[in-house]
């Protein structure tokens, strides 16, 4: 049977979007060949819109890449966005407009399709200027006037008031937002106050329809709610939730999302050829399925009573005072790697938890209940012991370890996670992960052309380069395909995390740390 993608309008722009568009975050952690092929496999099928951020570690550049290489790439809709500088509450925004202008480059175009402010409601609560004279808002307006962007838009997690107000302001021609049949996500937080939570089910009975009524787009994001609903095929699971017979796949999911006619289009995370074709195919008509619905509606069920939604209800239960969502949520980033998103400092596991044993197998006065019926301390014992197995293998971090001296040397680099295959089987490729900390004082592009990951593989030389310039303190993921090998064995994978020196400079590339990886090559 023939099928195509299916088209459907943003809001009052007369643009018309692909029923399912590309999320690229989780492309900072893919070899760039697989994601530039991603997004072509994508293009091939029909999506025509892919959201980037200039903060997805070269995803702009990626993208651009594969418009150029594909014979659809005329097709597609650029999404992409941008932040200001913190606590520049009533100033121009230059970095707002410098990023603005670097997009415009990468794609060597004048015009931006859709053009946003990343997350806004945190631009509000890091003092940025959203709504002030020569803020964002303003920005992004007189550029639409201009000719330069067809469409705005921006990003939120803010709770259902704060979606009503961006609503009501008619500033913005289309908004992403978070929504998933589960009503929660990887990343969902239970905030201070007085930030008001994500209420997921709240926006699709209340949001859906305001947003319908006032013309605006809705583009979704957080469809399978961090890979807590269906697991992708590029990041396997540390942790893998109990699976039914009859579990749904992307497309029962996407599609259970698609229903609400509200809706413009759905942005699942995309970071395999394989996902880009099961996602595509979820937005093309006539199905080639029955609808999923009933098996989404099983697994929701199962999930919210196994999961901690981050509603905050335990949150002042604690006897012991844990800040029991927040340490939910710390584990369920590392365990689900798929979301591709790094927790800050004071938000890792070991730093709300740093204890070996976990405290809730000593406590002797249960005092925390959940209203949904999760076991809250035999819950949190089972992750801790997860969470000490994933510090031990060098996936989470050890918050023990003392940071570097600020004052040192102006080039250095220390190694935060890496994600190493153990074993690979006789004649399929591996994937290599380092997450690395510029712990020098100077920007590594202004000690030379930038940093990159020199592996020397079974005598093979590979070289992988950070995507972005690296600020003293940032952090930056250098990602490299392991080529097969042809017998079975021990391999050594060793690496050196290297300074590129500027051409016109006289100095020799600099070596800012070395690491050794032993890999056990399996019979397939």
């Amino acid at each position: 049977m023939t099928t195509h993608m299916s088209y459907r309008p943003l809001g009052q722009t007369g643009i018309m979007v692909s029923a399912v568009a590309f999320g690229t975050s989780q492309l900072r952690v893919v070899p760039e060949r697989e994601a530039i092929d991603t997004l072509i496999k994508g293009f091939e099928l029909g999506v025509n819109l892919v959201h980037v951020a200039p903060d997805y570690e070269g995803a702009e550049a990626m993208l651009a890449r594969a418009i150029r290489e594909s014979p659809f790439g005329s097709k597609v809709l650029i999404c992409t966005q941008a932040y200001d500088v913190h606590g520049n509450s009533s100033g121009p925004v230059q970095h707002f407009e410098r990023l603005f202008e670097q997009s415009c480059r990468i794609f060597d175009r004048e015009c931006i399709d859709l053009y946003g402010i990343a997350c806004i409601d945190d631009r509000e609560n890091f003092g940025e200027n959203v709504w002030g004279s020569g803020g964002m808002v303003e920005f992004l307006t007189r550029k639409k006037q201009e000719g330069r962007i067809r469409a705005t838009f921006c990003t939120t997690h803010g709770g259902p008031d704060f979606i009503r107000r961006l609503l009501l302001a008619d500033v913005f021609d289309a908004l992403m937002l978070a929504y998933n049949p589960l009503g929660f996500h990887l990343l969902s937080v239970y905030p201070p106050p007085p930030r008001q939570p994500e209420n997921l089910a709240t926006t699709g009975r209340e949001i859906f329809p305001l947003a319908d009524k006032r013309g605006v787009g809705l583009m979704i994001m957080k469809p399978f709610a961090g890979g807590l609903l269906t697991g992708g095929s590029a990041f396997p699971i540390r942790d893998p939730l109990p699976a039914g017979a009859d579990c749904p796949d992307a497309a029962d999911i996407l599609r259970s999302i698609l229903r609400h006619k509200e809706v413009s289009c759905v942005v699942p995370g995309t970071a395999s050829v394989r996902e880009a074709t099961q996602n595509a195919m979820a937005g093309h008509v006539p199905q080639q399925c029955q609808d999923g619905h009933e098996k989404v509606e099983r697994r929701v069920f199962a999930l919210q009573s196994a999961l901690c939604s981050r509603c905050g209800a335990c949150e002042e239960l604690c006897s012991q005072s844990l800040p029991v969502s927040w340490l939910f949520r710390a584990a369920y980033v590392s365990l689900h790697p798929g979301a591709a998103y790094e927790n800050w400092d004071e938000a890792e596991y070991f730093a709300l938890h740093p204890k070996k044993s976990s405290t809730c197998s000593q406590c002797n006065e249960v005092t925390c209940e959940c209203p949904y019926g999760l076991d809250i301390p035999l819950s949190l014992m089972r992750l801790h012991d997860k969470m000490l197995d994933l510090k031990e293998a060098g996936l989470a971090r050890d918050m023990s370890a003392p940071r570097p001296n600020a004052q040192g040397s102006a080039a250095g680099a220390r190694i935060l996670t890496a994600d190493l295959p153990a074993e690979m089987v006789v004649g399929q490729p591996g994937v290599a992960r380092l997450w690395v900390e510029n712990s020098g004082r100077d920007s590594w592009a202004h000690l030379g052309r930038g940093a990159f990951v020199e592996a020397i593989i079974d005598g093979r030389r590979v070289v992988a380069r950070a995507r972005q310039d690296t600020h003293p303190g940032g952090r930056v993921h250098f990602v490299f395909s392991i080529p097969p090998f042809s017998q079975a064995g021990e391999a050594q994978l060793f690496m050196k995390v290297k300074l590129e020196p500027d051409w016109r400079a006289l100095r020799p590339t600099k070596v800012l740390l070395t690491m050794n990886h032993l890999v056990r090559i399996l019979e397939p």
